[in-house]
């Protein structure tokens, strides 16, 4: 891994000044060093191995285009003082996802799979027997791959934001920002089958190498997208009490991008899979505050008290931090596998009415009859057949969106109660009792 950048502060004037940079990376997929490394070409439909010459060691070709260029300002208006406007943007690439990196060397050749299985009423196996000599051979698999043609994901950040002070202690800003992903890693299926709608041709004869189940291949086609107004109120500490109100309005995209989904090439994936992340959260409402209470000597009240009395009164603080966001998107999906497409498929429903109650309640948040498997009148329970156990369904992907159900939201409060108390001049004793969620709110 090889980086290298430039990049200077330019004060144009003593009201603007200007952040610059750029910055150059590669970095070298990683390879075996004993070069074994196996990839399923999909010209032969076959493994191959980078041992005997049929791939690069690593498999993917070098990108040597990583070019990351930076650039903000920080302006304060003449007409304006205690007003700064800030905007700055950049590209920033990734490393690889090392956690897909055994799929290097998970086939034949190099790795093989065996399970070993003990009687249930007298146990055969044991630690010191785990691995009987006759029992050892297994078998290989070659259903991961890597797309040779990946290219570095990166992500571009851009952001603008207005602050202003007034009075002698407020602090107000209201800003924008945004990024977009590209290339991020994504799990597609090469040896998906090809649909049948009437639920009976099997598997194998539907797919295109008929020798192998699913064939996961790693590409570059995750996409990812954020774009948020956000708001700031602070109070800065004067008269005991300081105050921090956030608020941010938001919305987040992805396609095949979170958490390394799958999906099947069958699919559209910009109609199908350009959802709603699973981290989005339309609205979040952030208040952070630490109160020091006004009893005791020197405070507004109880300024007169004795000593004694002031270590048992005096003292005290509260603070806290109180959140309310809106809740995550899930996807609704059928319990079978309706479209038949193998391993780590998850068949959606037809949407067919309105999944939101008109009386929510946190046990009664979403209504289920509102999706039918397509083709049926409600929701299969038997694959191939609908419900009633006779009605053959349309055994296609089901138009019920991505990520199209919102779960409920938060409201999360945490607080703290702390009392200082000056036993000597190098002696404080401090209590403190701290209650998270402390009205257990689920």
């Amino acid at each position: 891994f090889y980086a290298g950048y430039i990049q200077d502060d330019w004060r144009v004037r003593p009201t603007l000044t200007l952040n610059l940079g750029i910055r150059y990376q590669f970095q070298q997929t990683p390879y075996d060093v004993e070069n074994r490394t196996q990839w399923f070409d999909p010209t032969l439909g076959r493994p191959v191995t980078s041992l005997s010459g049929g791939v690069r060691n690593g498999i993917v070709d070098p990108d040597w285009h990583n070019v990351s260029p930076r650039v903000g300002f920080a302006y304060t208006p003449s007409f304006s003082k205690n007003t700064v406007v800030r905007a700055s943007g950049g590209i920033f690439y990734a490393t690889d996802y090392f956690n897909i990196l055994q799929i290097l060397v998970y086939g034949p050749a190099f790795y093989t799979t065996q399970s070993l299985y003990s009687d249930p009423s007298t146990p055969t196996l044991s630690l010191t027997n785990l691995f009987p000599a006759a029992a050892l051979g297994g078998s290989g698999t070659s259903d991961n791959s890597l797309y040779k043609g990946n290219r570095t994901p990166y992500v571009q950040e851009w952001s603008f934001n207005v602050q202003h002070t007034f009075s002698k202690d407020w602090l107000f800003s209201v800003g924008y920002i945004g990024n977009m992903g590209r290339r991020g890693d994504s799990w597609v299926n090469i040896n998906a089958p090809r649909v049948d709608p009437t639920g009976l041709v099997p598997i194998q004869q539907r797919v295109r190498w008929p020798n192998y189940s699913w064939v996961s291949q790693t590409s570059n086609m995750g996409m990812i997208s954020y774009n948020g107004l956000t708001t700031q109120l602070e109070k800065r500490l004067s008269s005991g009490l300081y105050f921090l109100g956030s608020y941010t309005y938001s919305h987040a995209l992805s396609r095949l991008a979170d958490g390394l989904d799958r999906a099947s090439d069958n699919f559209d994936f910009d109609v199908l899979d350009k959802q709603n992340s699973d981290y989005d959260q339309r609205h979040r409402l952030v208040l952070s505050y630490l109160y020091d209470l006004p009893f005791g000597r020197g405070k507004q009240f109880l300024a007169g008290i004795s000593a004694p009395a002031d270590h048992l009164l005096g003292g005290w603080k509260l603070s806290g931090i109180t959140s309310f966001t809106t809740g995550q998107p899930d996807t609704p999906v059928l319990a079978t596998d309706w479209i038949n497409d193998g391993p780590f498929t998850q068949a959606r429903p037809d949407k067919v009415g309105n999944p939101v109650p008109a009386n929510r309640t946190y046990t009664n948040w979403f209504t289920s009859s509102a999706y039918v498997a397509p083709g049926c009148p409600s929701v299969a329970s038997v694959f191939p057949y609908c419900a009633d156990g006779t009605t053959l369904g349309n055994h296609i992907e089901g138009n019920a969106g991505r990520r199209s159900l919102y779960m409920p939201g938060m409201n999360n409060w945490d607080l703290s109660l702390m009392k200082d108390t000056r036993v000597k001049e190098n002696l404080l004793l401090e209590f403190r009792a701290e209650f998270f969620n402390v009205w257990n709110h689920t």
